[in-house]
């Protein structure tokens, strides 16, 4: 376009710099800002928080920090969009400080957060490690905030703690979840479900799945980790339901799931 004689608009950068960041070419999207700035388009805040985002998402923080002091020197008012671009840049680093520090410049700047900033927020905590201002941001949301929380905001918390291997927490904070009036998705489901079964918890498993089954598309990891603790507890009328279940929905069925899996690997291990 350019060698043509044709000046492209600055949205037609903005698209090429989006195309290029959705193919994992973050190089090319660097090479297109510059471009832009090289013919001296006029940089506006979308293309500011498409960098910032990409920036982000390649765990760049340092260059996305720059960018951000950059877009405010050159006298653009950062807006929620592009705080929250920032905030999960430094998320994606656990860097909770710089995060939170963001977060506070986001209220300052009079931009009430929103559901994604929070996100963004507990994210940051979680990969930080810092569980306790995780679940305090939670709670600035259950108790001081018009936004209510769903089930990613709290998921964060359950798969950090999983990862830990501290499984009370995981279930306290599940527990807390569905106090809270909120519904586990697939992913959650699924994840404590894994739990429940190699764990040996089997009553704890047997009850996600019978509140939770109306609530989801047929899995064929939930179907099959229900059969085997019905199956443990030889509730047989259960079991054959979930077996009619498993054919009229055409879902896998797992037969190689164990009840208590790693709770018999401790003891061989101990």
């Amino acid at each position: 376009m350019i060698s043509s004689g044709i000046s492209p608009s600055m949205q037609t950068f903005n698209i090429m710099i989006s195309v290029y960041g959705k193919g994992g070419r973050l190089d090319k999207a660097i090479e297109t800002f510059a471009a832009a700035q090289e013919l001296g388009l006029p940089i506006d805040e979308k293309s500011y928080t498409n960098m910032l985002s990409l920036y982000g998402k390649a765990g760049r923080h340092r260059e996305a920090s720059l960018l951000f002091d950059r877009m405010k020197e050159d006298g653009i008012k950062p807006g929620k969009i592009s705080f929250n671009s920032m905030i999960n840049a430094y998320a994606t680093s656990g860097l909770h400080r710089e995060a939170r520090a963001v977060f506070q410049e986001m209220q300052d700047s009079g931009h009430a957060p929103d559901s994604l900033s929070y996100l963004a927020l507990i994210r940051a905590y979680t990969e930080g490690k810092r569980y306790k201002e995780a679940k305090e941001a939670i709670q600035m949301m259950l108790g001081g905030s018009n936004i209510t929380p769903s089930c990613p905001h709290f998921s964060q918390l359950i798969f950090a703690f999983l990862k830990e291997g501290q499984i009370n927490e995981a279930q306290r904070m599940y527990n807390q979840m569905k106090e809270a009036g909120v519904a586990p998705d697939l992913a959650c489901c699924r994840t404590m479900m894994r739990v429940c079964l190699e764990h040996g918890f089997v009553d704890e498993g047997i009850s996600l799945f019978e509140t939770t089954r109306g609530l989801l598309k047929p899995d064929s990891f939930m179907l099959s980790a229900a059969f085997h603790l019905y199956e443990h507890e030889g509730m047989e009328a259960e079991v054959g339901e979930v077996l009619d279940a498993i054919s009229v929905h055409g879902t896998t069925f797992l037969g190689n799931l164990k009840v208590g899996s790693k709770v018999r690997s401790k003891l061989r291990n101990s």
